[in-house]
């Protein structure tokens, strides 16, 4: 019969010998001040990185060439385990610049940082863009009709 009912008793230490005919065995040392739930615990280890400090990154290394398709950004973030949610916040404080091609009737957005690399007012697109001069030459199909968040 199980019998749970009464206040729980200290914890008990030993550590576990081996006897002279080889076999281990278990020495009590008495009372412990450790739990048996303290000796299960993982070390303590340093925080984890927050989501969104792992998508800034993620960001500052994708954009450092210069104008990325919008679509393109958020596939490599989910390639990641990065969810929109949480790259769309990074976006934010990062204060990402994004844009559409001038001139362009429902063309993709791109994204880009402000301070350094290029503006896409330059004509310089990241190379991972997957757009030319051209649209009709671009490798993304529906994408290039997509709204930013690569959806129509």
């Amino acid at each position: 019969m199980k019998a749970n009912l009464s206040l729980l008793s200290g914890s008990l230490g030993f550590p576990v010998e081996t006897a002279p005919n080889g076999v281990p065995r278990i020495c009590w040392t008495g009372p412990s001040s450790v739990s048996a739930n303290d000796v299960v615990q993982p070390e303590p280890s340093a925080p984890a990185r927050p989501r969104r400090d792992e998508a800034q990154v993620f960001l500052l290394e994708v954009l450092a060439d210069g104008p990325v398709l919008a679509a393109e950004v958020m596939r490599k973030a989910a390639a990641r385990g990065i969810s929109k949610k949480t790259l769309n916040r990074a976006k934010r404080e990062l204060d990402v610049a994004r844009e559409k091609p001038k001139g362009v009737k429902d063309g993709p957005w791109t994204w880009f940082l402000r301070e350094g690399g290029h503006s896409p007012g330059d004509g310089h697109l990241h190379a991972n863009a997957g757009l030319g001069k051209d649209r009709s030459t671009s490798n993304y199909g529906e994408l290039d009709q997509a709204g930013e968040d690569g959806h129509r």
